[in-house]
């Protein structure tokens, strides 16, 4: 399994052409582009040393679907994993390098604190947020209440609203997620799975 995960992020490194960098120096970046562009700049950077760190990935990546488990890997390298030589991670660095508005930059940098856990639903849609974007056009997330089953903390959370729904069904996921709004709101990021609560 590992090496099928490995083997599709090398057929997506191999697929980039040498002007990828210049692509991303010539963005904009924005609070919802950075991530299609941190991907862009790292995989097409340091995507094959991904071979030789992948068994640190401390997050799980036995999901059923293998594309999943290639994204939750792809996460773990380009937001956790730090370069040896650089002794910091390929995130960081990007952000150094592309991102020049310091409030852009302060607010981009809160994914550093994203922590991994089994979350329940504690209260539904609270409000409703509409974002435009030049790359992505527009975007619905909304704000819900979830619990850390861990630690019984809750958690202001913004998640797009169709994985709202999801949860409104399964009312339960795992996930990473991270600070991002001024009001203590947070985030998901990268792949999130839907499953039944646990018991108490």
């Amino acid at each position: 399994m590992h090496h099928d995960r490995l083997y599709a992020i090398y057929i997506i490194r191999n697929a980039y052409c040498p002007n990828i960098l210049r692509y991303v120096m010539n963005q904009h970046v924005t609070e919802t582009n950075f991530e299609q562009l941190v991907y862009d700049f790292g995989m097409a950077l340091y995507g094959d040393s991904a071979a030789l760190d992948y068994k640190r990935c401390p997050f799980p990546l036995d999901f059923e679907n293998e594309l999943y488990s290639q994204k939750q890997l792809i996460t773990w390298f380009l937001y956790v994993w730090k370069n040896p030589k650089t002794k910091t991670t390929i995130f960081e660095e990007f952000v150094a390098k592309y991102v020049k508005d310091p409030k852009l930059a302060a607010k981009i940098l809160q994914v550093r604190h994203m922590f991994y856990g089994n979350f329940s639903l504690v209260r539904t849609t609270t409000r409703r947020i509409v974002i435009n974007d030049d790359m992505f056009g527009t975007r619905s997330f909304d704000v819900v209440v979830v619990k850390s089953n861990t630690t019984k903390k809750q958690y202001k959370l913004m998640i797009t609203s169709q994985s709202a729904a999801n949860l409104d069904s399964y009312n339960s996921f795992i996930g990473l997620i991270h600070p991002w709004l001024k009001d203590g709101t947070h985030k998901t990021f990268g792949i999130i799975s839907f499953k039944v609560p646990l018991s108490d």
